[in-house]
């Protein structure tokens, strides 16, 4: 569907298209998106010495705003595995003023993620993929507030039934962030393990989890967006054991009733 949508201060076009071939196992889906307006309502932005920020809206300004997506899935049987691919763009041009001067601040971010999986998933479900994330923000008249930031992630995954009964999980993830605003740049790589097995037919299960095995003891998050940027750090337990035992009341099955 298109839709095309003017009014006395905005212009809005979205056109959204959805592929799917039983045949091949291929799927798509896109989404093209375009807003454009006037008289918006813009922030007004004042930082004094001490670096407080007050913050006010006034109704004067204009916005862009472009978006973008395009998701890919393509199942190849002759290897047996699925492939997918995520991109995404997203455009933002708005008036803010700062400091008492009207900038034009635009922000383009960018994601593109790629994953690969087994498509028989009876034993083992494998899985691995990788996330690339890109913001860039920029002032005007205030370039001293432009930044940079980017995000990656790599992960692995194995679940894996050793036996009907025992089962074996594990991933991996490794995560860097990247900031002009920060001097460090953080790396972080997070490694946790599940073994659980079941006591009897009836599902009772008792599981041990490894969480954090390579120590870091460390939760690191950061985002950039177009009005703000941040940096949270959490100190968690580190390297710790869970044991738990799952033991079902109800077997499930029900009593049929007699007819009379």
């Amino acid at each position: 569907p298109i839709s095309y949508t003017p009014t006395p201060s905005s212009i809005s076009f979205l056109a959204i298209a959805n592929v799917h071939d039983f045949n091949s196992s291929l799927s798509f889906n896109g989404r093209l998106q375009y807003l454009i307006s006037s008289d918006a309502i813009i922030r007004n932005v004042s930082i004094d010495n001490n670096y407080i920020r007050t913050i006010s809206y006034q109704n004067n300004g204009n916005r862009t705003r472009f978006n973008a997506l395009a998701n890919f899935s393509k199942k190849v049987n002759s290897l047996g595995i699925r492939l997918s691919l995520k991109n995404r763009f997203s455009y933002n041009s708005v008036n803010s003023v700062v400091n008492y001067e009207l900038n034009n601040v635009v922000s383009q971010d960018y994601l593109v993620n790629f994953l690969i999986q087994n498509n028989r998933k009876r034993r083992v479900d494998l899985k691995a993929g990788a996330t690339y994330k890109i913001n860039n923000t920029s002032f005007s008249i205030e370039n001293d507030l432009n930044r940079k930031f980017t995000s990656q992630k790599y992960f692995g995954m194995v679940d894996f039934d050793v036996t009907k009964r025992f089962n074996v999980n594990t991933q991996l993830d490794y995560i860097v962030y990247t900031d002009n605003n920060f001097s460090i740049k953080q790396e972080i790589p997070i490694w946790n393990a599940a073994m659980s097995y079941s006591l009897s037919k009836n599902n009772n299960i008792l599981k041990l989890v490894l969480i954090d095995l390579l120590n870091k003891n460390v939760d690191v998050f950061r985002r950039s967006t177009l009005n703000y940027f941040e940096e949270t750090n959490l100190q968690s337990l580190g390297r710790y054991v869970v044991l738990s035992y799952t033991y079902k009341l109800n077997t499930g099955k029900r009593k049929r009733k007699k007819k009379k």
